[in-house]
């Protein structure tokens, strides 16, 4: 872009990402979440049964309910877990197309620790050790068949993971970081004591800029170039400068920078954080 060009700055004409999008990935959470707590209560008062009545042989479908219903427990609470955290993530672009939201749920999969690292959510709220325990169970202990590891026969996995996914401390510890994130989430944008703003501007060609700042998150800037072009910090820094909003050209320089890109190569879509030269002071 020529840096003596002055872009044309638009108000949005259409509708950028709002409270909406993060509002049903919210209650997608909560009913997988309160689910999930049935399950478990269900099956913790189905094993009492089994222990007083001591019966001398299951029948197929109480064997499979007895062993089975620890698993669906915990990996719904893993993608209740995962359904809070991506709401998180749609509040955090608000103002933004909803292409990047599709685009970056994909990017960031079941990588719950880098996502709550993003969104700088504290480890007093988000364990990382528990995140990174659901990330394990959702792709593959309480999802896939007990895989032995290096020197462990097929027994001792199965064993290791029952002793896992039926221990009831680990269980009623992500039942409360559960709780915890809705509560922190739910407060994101909304929090009168952290109060968010968000300023959007159409570009040409299919381009735009947003920042949004305060909201218990993460202050960001994300521009999606016009259509053909490729811009680095350099070209940024002068449309954000030169853009017609107050609140944009006083907090910009304290946001982080991120590319809206539409690559056709899927791995490198989406969100792309923009290094940003060190700042004289």
């Amino acid at each position: 872009m020529d840096l003596v060009s002055v872009p044309e700055f638009k108000r949005p004409g259409r509708k950028g990402l709002d409270s909406s999008d993060a509002k049903a990935w919210m209650q997608e959470g909560e009913g997988q979440e309160a689910t999930a707590r049935s399950i478990r209560a269900r099956w913790l008062r189905h094993k009492r049964r089994i222990r007083a009545d001591r019966p001398l042989m299951l029948r197929h479908s109480e064997w499979m309910a007895l062993t089975g219903n620890p698993r669906a427990s915990v990996l719904l609470m893993g993608y209740a877990v995962e359904m809070y955290l991506k709401a998180g993530l749609a509040k955090w672009l608000m103002g933004c197309e909803r292409t990047l939201l599709d685009v970056d749920v994909r990017q960031y999969g079941h990588d719950y620790v880098r996502l709550a690292n993003d969104l700088e959510i504290d480890e007093a709220i988000a364990p990382r050790d528990l995140l990174r325990f659901l990330k394990n169970a959702v792709t593959l202990e309480a999802r896939y068949p007990a895989q032995p590891n290096p020197g462990e026969t097929p027994v001792e996995a199965i064993n290791r993971r029952t002793s896992t996914l039926w221990n009831e401390k680990t269980f009623k510890g992500i039942c409360r970081l559960a709780k915890r994130l809705r509560d922190h989430v739910q407060l994101m944008n909304s929090d009168r004591r952290s109060p968010a703003s968000t300023q959007r501007f159409e570009l040409p060609a299919g381009g735009y800029l947003t920042m949004r700042r305060g909201g218990r998150l993460p202050s960001r800037v994300t521009v999606r170039p016009p259509e053909g072009q490729a811009w680095g910090y350099a070209e940024i820094s002068d449309v954000l400068q030169r853009c017609p909003s107050f609140e944009i050209q006083q907090f910009w320089n304290q946001c982080a920078i991120h590319l809206h890109t539409t690559k056709l190569d899927q791995k490198k879509r989406g969100s792309q954080k923009v290094p940003i030269p060190h700042r004289q002071t």
